[in-house]
């Protein structure tokens, strides 16, 4: 029977039968192998989601619950982020098969998802408009609660029914796999039969194993080779990433979960004073004391259970004192989505912190100065906008609330002056177009002003500056200009006349007698009685002076003289004499007709002297803030180190005024270089704020966005600035933004992509100057949309090209015989005459051709550029 039963299995056509059937048995063992490990999968991950969708529903809700309690728009920044992490997830578990009872409670779902996101809605916008209690009212009451636990039930059960479906299909995929299991047993038996009946067989195929398996071993030779080449490749690109690593001027580690340094670059050893080998594998409390380390350990914990960057500021002990990091944590995440590691970026801002701190004592110290000077003062920009006021203005010229602000224009005040008869009776548009001209004119003007039909009237002293604009003093002059009108009433009785005066008041007869004065004038200049009295001469009064040092170190005698002698010609003069005492003296001296005598007047100007003096300071103040404003702004533009990797650049950047709204920015973005250049709303001091929050933003967008991806980047950029300015919804009265051009060339230097909000690429190439148009739309305006997307475009074969990119203050000045702009026409005729030329002497040509065709014109704008070569 057993010879039988090995002739048959010794068979081919058996052979081919078992064969078939061992494939077939081991096919349908596989595919339920693959089945039970996909349900496995599938289980897991519709579990993982289920709890990462119920916790971004709870991360939105919080957001505007923690903004509105906290009173702070920032915590609703993530809004969104936690609305589209939640869709997006509730899609891709939508792709797992449903059930009727998950239809019907999706449904349900989506009856109260609207509710609910137009109830949060309503409470970020009234968050912006910082109405706290509203919006957290609107996001605790009963019946947005009931909507929370209808909406997260009904999640709650579409989910439990699919992760029942997916145990159940996981539990059939099991069964059969086991059952298979037993089937592939009872293949193996039959083929131990099959292996004893061709054990004889087993002796002839020696000889072609042993040939077989010297072909294996010269196919072993070549993997190991290959294994080699490729080892030298990793090898290769670790040194490369090495020195990147080493050579940033931030400091960069990276963590485990369980807070074991894996990495640390050159910088932080520098910050930290630790050696790399002392630091890897170690934690914070085997490295520093145990409240530094329990400090460090907090934030790093922070990281890791909520998933999100962490950006921080710590001071840290160095060799010179104490330096101020800022620090950014950020979460590793896997492929499921868990967090496997952690990393931070620290950089040190010492400089910049002092930098802040002087900045606010300065702006401190002109506040002060500004609020206790007794006269009220304004400052105006070039535009006639208000720059500068202090609280004693607001109190003399009494204007309704909000009529005077910070870059509002001076007219409507003159026109609200006009309209309550302030400047006397006329045409108040007339009288408007009057005043707002001599503020704007570069002559020094004084008048007066009467408030409320001469419940004040008010001296204005105008002082242009020298870039444009104008100072005004306002001193209350009230008393005086009604002493002047009673004098001028009562002039018929002298005595009582001089007595009313502010001023002291002397006169002399032909003979230099003195035959009249008033008790101002001893008040003033501190004569005893018996010094001065009626037919006393001039020369005793005189020498009372010079004897009691009056005049300072000059001989008696002599000052005595030369004073006679100019007091004897009988002219006009007027000049200032400051006492010993402090007091400032505005002396004025007339003759009487016929030369019958002498009047001479003495006022006390020590007060507007004083005014003068304070107003001089503050305006040095505000001189000496804006130029060191400027420092700060170039500290913030990137210096020579990143464009050096370029084989020839230049960059021209000039500010029309001290510091501009212009910016330029080059860093390493992932293995690549990225190249910006940008022109924000406005110039001056508005435009350089500006470029602060663009340079901000720009940081920002580059840790949210993968490198390479320059039009989702500027897509990013223009979203943060929107939030930052307020812009982003319908309410604000602001509208700033900017125009950009951005450049990426990557790690291999052989092409670059090009994306522009409003803005040109200009490529040369065989003497022919071609323009890449970017997106025509600008960033952060309040108009555009929050998603507005910006194109990509990629430019190859870089060799023999030259790229430049300009904002708009080259080619918008105006200049030349006609008073045109420079335009872009005139731009790309010289740049095919300069392009075979080094970058540096393109540099000089274009400013030199700038500077010519401008002539005696004002500079409009911001003047940048920038030109490279790869």
């Amino acid at each position: 029977m057993l010879k039988s039963i090995s002739k048959i299995l010794g068979s081919g056509i058996s052979l081919i039968v078992l064969s078939v059937v061992m494939l077939a048995a081991f096919a349908v063992l596989f595919y339920a192998d693959d089945a039970v490990k996909k349900s496995q999968a599938q289980l897991n991950t519709l579990t993982i989601n289920a709890e990462r969708v119920l916790t971004a529903d709870l991360n939105s809700t919080t957001a505007v619950r923690l903004a509105a309690s906290l009173q702070s728009d920032r915590y609703i920044l993530n809004y969104q982020d936690h609305q589209d992490t939640k869709y997006a997830l509730l899609e891709e578990i939508s792709g797992f098969q449903k059930s009727d009872k998950v239809h019907e409670y999706l449904s349900r779902m989506e009856d109260v998802q609207a509710d609910i996101e137009d109830a949060e809605s309503e409470a970020i916008s009234l968050i912006d408009d910082e109405k706290w209690e509203e919006a957290l009212e609107l996001v605790t009451e009963p019946a947005f609660g009931r909507q929370k636990g209808i909406y997260r039930a009904n999640l709650s059960s579409a989910l439990r029914e699919m992760i029942v479906d997916s145990e159940t299909q996981a539990a059939q995929a099991s069964d059969l796999y086991r059952a298979m299991q037993f089937g592939a047993l009872g293949m193996f038996v039959v083929l131990a039969l099959i292996g004893i009946i061709y054990t004889r067989e087993m002796q002839r195929s020696l000889k072609r194993r042993s040939e077989l398996a010297a072909s294996l071993e010269d196919a072993n030779v070549n993997l190991e080779q290959r294994v080699s080449d490729r080892t030298a490749e990793l090898k290769e690109s670790q040194a490369l990433f090495k020195t990147v690593l080493n050579n940033m001027p931030a400091a960069v580690f990276l963590k485990s979960t369980e807070g074991r340094f894996q990495l640390i670059n050159r910088r932080y050893e520098e910050l930290y004073n630790v050696e790399t080998e002392d630091v890897l594998g170690k934690n914070l409390y085997d490295l520093y004391p145990q409240e530094l380390a329990d400090e460090f350990s907090a934030i790093d914990r922070r990281v890791i259970d909520t998933g999100e960057v962490s950006a921080t500021e710590h001071a840290q002990s160095s060799g010179d004192g104490e330096i101020v990091l800022s620090s950014v944590m950020f979460p590793i995440i896997d492929a499921s989505g868990a967090v496997s590691g952690y990393g931070g970026v620290e950089v040190d801002i010492t400089e910049r912190k002092i930098a802040e701190r002087n900045l606010a004592e300065k702006e401190a110290q002109l506040r002060t100065a500004l609020d206790n000077m007794s006269d009220g003062i304004f400052v105006l920009d070039a535009d006639l906008n208000f720059a500068l006021f202090n609280d004693r203005y607001l109190e003399l010229v009494e204007l309704p609330d909000d009529t005077v602000a910070i870059g509002r224009s001076v007219k409507a005040v003159v026109r609200a002056h006009a309209e309550r008869g302030d400047y006397g009776s006329g045409d108040a548009n007339d009288i408007v177009e009057r005043r707002v001209n001599r503020l704007g004119n570069d002559e020094a003007i004084e008048s007066e002003m009467s408030i409320t039909g001469g419940v004040r009237i008010l001296s204005l002293r105008k002082m242009p500056l020298d870039d444009g604009g104008a100072v005004v003093v306002l001193s209350d002059i009230t008393a005086r200009k009604h002493a002047e009108e009673q004098l001028s009433r009562e002039k018929a009785i002298l005595d009582v006349t001089l007595e009313t005066m502010d001023q002291g008041i002397s006169m002399f007869d032909e003979s230099l007698r003195l035959m009249a004065f008033n008790t101002k004038f001893i008040e003033l200049l501190q004569f005893p009685d018996d010094i001065i009295q009626p037919g006393v001469s001039m020369e005793a009064a005189l020498r009372y002076n010079a004897e009691r040092g009056e005049y300072g170190a000059e001989d008696p005698d002599e000052a005595v003289k030369s004073r006679m002698q100019l007091a004897a010609k009988f002219e006009p003069h007027q000049f200032e004499r400051s006492r010993p005492d402090g007091l400032v003296l505005e002396i004025r001296g007339n003759p009487l007709p016929n030369r019958e005598g002498f009047v001479t007047t003495y006022t006390d100007i020590t007060e507007r002297k004083n005014a003068e003096r304070q107003l001089k300071d503050s305006y040095n103040i505000i001189a000496t803030s804006i130029d060191y404003a400027s420092h700060i702004q170039r500290s913030v533009l990137p210096d020579d180190t990143f464009f050096s990797i370029l084989s020839d650049y230049f960059v021209l950047w000039e500010p029309r005024d001290v510091v501009g709204g212009d910016l330029y920015w080059c860093k390493i973005w992932g293995d690549g270089l990225l190249i910006i250049l940008g022109d924000c709303t406005g110039h001056g001091v508005p435009g350089a704020f500006m470029t602060l929050i663009a340079t901000g933003a720009l940081d920002n967008a580059l840790m949210d966005v993968p490198f390479g991806h320059v039009g989702q980047m500027i897509q990013r950029v223009h979203q943060i600035m929107q939030i930052t300015l307020g812009q982003h919804g319908d309410k604000g009265a602001s509208d700033d933004g900017m125009e950009l051009g951005a450049v990426y060339l990557g790690a291999d230097g052989d092409e670059i992509i090009f994306s522009g909000a409003r803005f040109q690429l200009f490529m040369m190439e065989d003497g022919e100057v071609s323009v890449i148009k970017g997106t025509k739309s600008g960033i952060g305006y309040r108009g555009i949309s929050h998603t507005q997307a910006f194109e990509d475009h990629q430019i190859i074969n870089l060799g023999p090209k030259t790229f430049y990119m300009t904002t708009d203050g080259l080619t918008d000045q105006i200049g030349g015989p006609h008073r045109r702009m420079y335009g872009r026409k005139r731009f790309t005729k010289l740049l095919h005459e300069i392009v075979e030329l080094p970058m540096a002497e393109q540099q000089d040509r274009i400013r030199a051709s700038l500077a010519e065709y401008q002539g005696d014109e004002e500079r409009r704008d911001d003047v940048s550029i920038i030109g490279f070569r790869v």
